[in-house]
């Protein structure tokens, strides 16, 4: 199966949590105070669902993993935020997420803007 991590669990990241966990997909969050220099090992797919002007300092903050998947959520922000990670990708999900239980709801069968790089 495959393992998430997220970091932060705010209205995307609690979003994204709850509607992953209704499909029995097993999620371990971070938050983005934590000591996140291990948070992209062991795991196949790092969420990293901060707000748009802390992707980059805390994707900097994570060791490189080269079997994990390293993502954010933002619409704006491309793949330069993630820069030194192998696997790189943006999850940008094309609904509003006005709090994590409605969010959730609105993810199932929602569509997604995606780039990746590795």
């Amino acid at each position: 199966m495959t393992t998430v991590r997220i970091v932060g669990e705010g209205r995307a990241g609690g979003s994204l949590r709850r509607a992953l966990e209704r499909r029995g997909w097993p999620v371990e969050v971070r938050h983005r105070g934590d000591d996140l220099v291990d948070a992209a090992h062991g795991c196949d797919l790092l969420v990293l669902a901060t707000p748009d002007g802390a992707v980059a300092e805390v994707a900097a903050r994570v060791d490189p993993d080269p079997d994990a998947v390293v993502a954010h959520l933002s619409g704006s922000l491309g793949l330069a935020p993630l820069a030194g990670h192998p696997r790189r990708g943006v999850l940008h999900p094309l609904v509003a997420l006005p709090d994590p239980e409605r969010g959730a709801q609105r993810l199932v069968g929602a569509w997604f803007g995606l780039a990746r790089d590795g």
